[in-house]
């Protein structure tokens, strides 16, 4: 039984912020859990169903997680997307205020998780930037109460994660993504992830909190809408600046000409899992070509040194609060915003049994770095 990544593993994972292990899971657990999914009723809640949990529970996927990563609570909650075969591109605004039908990629919209998401409107939004921000985050689950950390999207995510409101982003460990059908073909509802892409998330953190020290959407090179898209009020999931920083001629473009980053499909078939970074950006694509639902539950780990006397569910993609956005307590001396501030800054802080590794390929890049400027100055 695999129970760790070797070193070179651990160099593609530091390299790609992503690590497909394939025919892991047990072939009993990943029965008992696409039966759990065949046998659940309309609108019934398998967030704590334990065929799921145990996918990372009872499997291989627990002591690989504690040697990579650290100590962990046990998962005792999984986030479930279900996407159904034969999906077509809609007619319908999607959250980056393009229509879905005119999304490249099979409707990949690449993000990062714990954002404060609200009411895509269907119409062009009318009014100054202003009116329409003012509009669209009054359409959360507590109504127009302003821009304030007590606003709650309609994910659940809070608005601003702490009361200062200089964090607009959630933040944990990692992702683990277990596969449960088939998703080997293109346009078949898989994840998808923007390789490389947490190097990127990881500079951007660190220079938007060396200008004011807040983070993430409204925090500098950062706005939270775009006006510039067809519905005026489209969701800015990712800072300009990393998309320019992977767009080339091949990408492909909206209608209006924009061209967006080509993510890279996570092809996996039943029993594999894929381990993520929070930091990489990824998106799920519509599933259009599956030849059955796309189900993978999702699970998001919280090394234990993060706070060590709270136990994380492994659902919560905001884990400074609690699930319905209300605010938790902690003890005296306890700054669980700073911490979470930190790891977004710091982001294999909570990889311990990545530490040597990370060492090593950032000196790596370091002497590659300045090897030209050695060489320019022997020669003069």
């Amino acid at each position: 039984m695999k129970t760790r990544l070797s070193d070179d593993e651990k160099r593609a994972f530091y390299k790609d912020g992503f690590f497909v292990l394939r025919e892991l899971i047990p072939e009993e657990l990943v029965t008992a859990a696409q039966a759990r999914y065949r046998s659940a009723r309309p609108g019934e809640d398998l967030t704590h169903a334990p065929e799921f949990t145990d996918l990372v529970n009872k499997s291989p996927l627990t002591p690989i997680m504690r040697e990579l990563m650290g100590e962990f609570d046990p998962p005792s909650a999984t986030r479930h997307i279900v996407r159904p075969k034969n999906q077509k591109p809609g007619d319908h605004f999607v959250a980056l205020g393009y229509r879905d039908k005119d999304l490249p990629y099979y409707g990949t919209d690449l993000h990062m998780d714990g954002q404060a998401v609200f009411r895509t409107p269907q119409e062009p939004a009318v009014g100054t930037p202003e009116e329409i921000y003012k509009q669209y985050i009054s359409t959360g689950r507590k109504g127009d109460i302003g821009r304030c950390a007590d606003n709650i999207g309609v994910n659940y995510a809070p608005l601003f994660h702490d009361p200062g409101m200089t964090n607009s982003l959630g933040g944990f460990t990692a992702f683990l993504f277990v596969c449960l059908s088939d998703q080997t073909m293109p346009g078949g509802g898989q994840t998808n992830v923007l390789r490389g892409g947490h190097h990127a998330a990881e500079r951007f953190f660190r220079w938007q909190h060396s200008v004011n020290g807040c983070l993430g959407p409204e925090g500098p090179g950062w706005p939270r809408l775009n006006h510039d898209v067809p519905n005026r009020c489209g969701y800015r999931h990712l800072p300009d600046r990393m998309y320019e920083e992977f767009i080339d001629e091949t990408a492909e473009c909206t209608p209006d000409g924009r061209r967006w980053p080509r993510p890279t499909p996570v092809f996996m078939s039943p029993g594999d899992a894929t381990i993520a970074m929070y930091h990489i950006p990824h998106g799920g694509s519509r599933n259009e070509n599956g030849n059955s639902a796309r189900k993978s539950p999702i699970f998001a780990l919280v090394n234990k040194k993060r706070q060590p006397n709270k136990v994380m569910a492994g659902n919560s993609d905001h884990p400074d609060r609690a699930w319905d956005g209300s605010f938790l307590e902690f003890e005296e001396g306890n700054d669980p915003y700073e911490r979470s501030r930190y790891a977004l800054c710091n982001m294999y802080h909570e990889w311990d049994g990545m530490t040597e590794i990370v060492a090593q390929e950032r000196a790596k890049e370091r002497d590659s770095e300045s090897a030209p400027a050695q060489r320019q100055g022997s020669a003069g």
